[in-house]
């Protein structure tokens, strides 16, 4: 388990959270595609979620903004091969809104649905990422596709987790290809931004527990 994940366990197993087992405690991620311990993390909060002693933990996941600041929504810190990663992220979160019921009042684009309310944004996350084991990125990395996944041209891994979770793949790839992911990613490093988490600011991902940045080193 990477070290950020064991602080988050600690602030959620905190005397303050058994004070109020109905209250709902939202994790809050930032993240990029083919940051290492993004990867991971994904993984780790997934057990996490699945963990019936954890159910009152929902969780929502934003990617930051790159480019040559760093800072730029709708563009990627590892270059163009991480944003069709991201892209099809954002598209399979969007996508799952059918699933989550959402009203139709509720904000058009990503804005939701959160793992409660869907899991198969995250399931899709979790299969294209692959096994994580916690490897170092030296030694190739945390999550057995994590670098991989988005050749989507050059393997299947991403067709195979939609067809397995039930994600229309023609629908998906055109999203993940086409000016709607773009958009969809653009509006998701914008609230990022607007909530001051950037790259070279703070480590990644960035957590935020109930809007309170966990730290994970001194």
């Amino acid at each position: 388990m990477s070290l950020i994940a064991a602080s988050l366990l600690l602030a959620l197993a905190s005397p303050h959270r058994k004070s109020q087992q109905n209250a709902s405690i939202l994790v809050e991620m930032y993240s990029d595609a083919q940051c290492p311990c993004s990867a991971q993390f994904q993984s780790d909060i997934k057990l996490l979620l699945d963990d019936p002693d954890f159910s009152s933990v929902d969780l929502r996941l934003w990617f930051v903004g790159g480019g040559v600041t760093g800072t730029e929504p709708g563009k990627c810190i590892h270059g163009e091969g991480e944003c069709v990663g991201q892209r099809f992220f954002v598209c399979a979160q969007n996508m799952s809104r059918a699933d989550a019921h959402l009203p139709a009042s509720a904000p058009p684009g990503m804005f939701g649905p959160s793992y409660r309310q869907s899991q198969t944004w995250l399931d899709f996350q979790h299969c294209a990422y692959g096994k994580c084991d916690g490897s170092a990125a030296i030694l190739g990395g945390p999550c057995k596709t994590y670098t991989t996944f988005n050749e989507f041209t050059k393997n299947d891994i991403m067709k195979n987790c939609a067809a397995k979770l039930g994600l229309d793949w023609r629908e998906l790839s055109a999203c993940g290809s086409g000016p709607r992911g773009q958009m969809l990613l653009t509006q998701s490093g914008t609230v990022s931004k607007d909530r001051h988490v950037e790259y070279g600011l703070q480590g990644l991902p960035v957590v935020h527990v109930n809007g309170v940045e966990i730290k994970t080193h001194k």
